[in-house]
């Protein structure tokens, strides 16, 4: 019986093969993981950035939907905490207690430990009750009122977003990009390289899209580069929570020539996109190295060193 072709890109021998040695390769230059290590790569997700899932599993969530929207509740309480007015400083209290997340057993008991007030945990659910009904209005009122420009800012990168912009790069060409040409080995390696070059181009800019009451959380991002030809769009990153609603035109550049990272996303975008944009395949990005003259000097240096020319202790 002819043995059934495997068409799941991750399951084959090649890539598990190439994934095994890649792993050895990184342990052995002490390279710290920011992936859960899933025997199947498609799954494989960040342990801090773009990800629900370790904050999701702390919290006892096994449901993203079910992590976001409890996201959501506490963002919101905190905002209720600030702007509405309360009765006592006993309900504000107990409100900011609840916001925090922890249980009713234990806003009782803070409450008798710290302010030497003794309320039973139904009291203290009957306060919170009505609270919570509040809470309702005052989130369907902001969200009437407030547009995404009274949320969102767009900025510059700073040096601590490199993390970010590197591991949820990484991680979407890993798990979210079809790989046209074929994975090799060579290049899958340098791969790390390869964005660091981009980045590294000064004719390339990232604008950086993040929350105006806090800059350091980044709800997106994008890389391009403008030349006397072209307008090339390298990547474009949204989180899945603020994904349609605009972010991605907002970031981007306007009269796209050339793309050279595509997402399975962006290719249904791609291909509806008039005059559609020159895609240059995964692979031949991988010739912008050859241009970078730290990186030929590099490399030139390693030549010799496997030559023998350069003598090591």
């Amino acid at each position: 019986m002819a043995q059934k072709k495997n068409n799941n890109p991750y399951k084959t021998q090649h890539f598990l093969d190439l994934k095994k040695e890649w792993y050895r390769h990184l342990e052995n230059v002490g390279f710290k993981d920011i992936e859960e290590d899933y025997s199947d790569s498609a799954k494989a997700c960040l342990k801090r950035w773009d990800s629900y899932y370790f904050t999701a599993k702390s919290h006892g969530s096994a449901s993203k939907d079910l992590y976001e929207s409890k996201r959501d509740y506490y963002y919101y309480a905190n905002q209720f905490l600030n702007e509405a007015e309360f009765e006592s400083e006993t309900q504000k209290k107990i409100w900011e207690l609840h916001s925090t997340g922890i249980s009713i057993r234990d806003i009782s008991k803070h409450l008798l430990e710290n302010y030497a007030l003794k309320m039973s945990r139904d009291r203290v659910w009957k306060i919170l009750k009505p609270l919570q009904e509040s809470l309702k209005s005052f989130v369907k009122a902001r969200k009437s009122i407030m547009s995404k420009e009274d949320i969102l800012l767009l900025r510059d990168p700073k040096e601590d977003d490199e993390a970010f912009v590197f591991a949820t790069w990484l991680q979407q060409v890993l798990t979210n990009t079809r790989w046209r040409n074929g994975v090799d080995k060579q290049n899958f390696f340098r791969y790390r390289e390869i964005l660091i070059a981009i980045l590294k181009k000064p004719t390339v800019k990232v604008t950086v899209c993040c929350l105006k009451e806090d800059p350091d959380i980044i709800v997106g991002y994008s890389v391009y580069e403008k030349t006397a030809t072209d307008t090339t769009l390298h990547f474009v990153y949204v989180r899945s929570d603020w994904q349609r609603q605009g972010i991605a035109r907002d970031i981007c550049p306007k009269h796209i020539t050339v793309i050279t990272h595509l997402t399975k996303i962006g290719e249904r975008i791609w291909s509806k996109m008039v005059p559609k944009p020159r895609y240059i395949s995964i692979p031949l990005v991988y010739e912008v190295l050859e241009n970078t003259p730290d990186y030929t000097q590099q490399r030139t240096k390693e030549s010799e060193k496997t030559n023998g020319t350069i003598q090591t202790t």
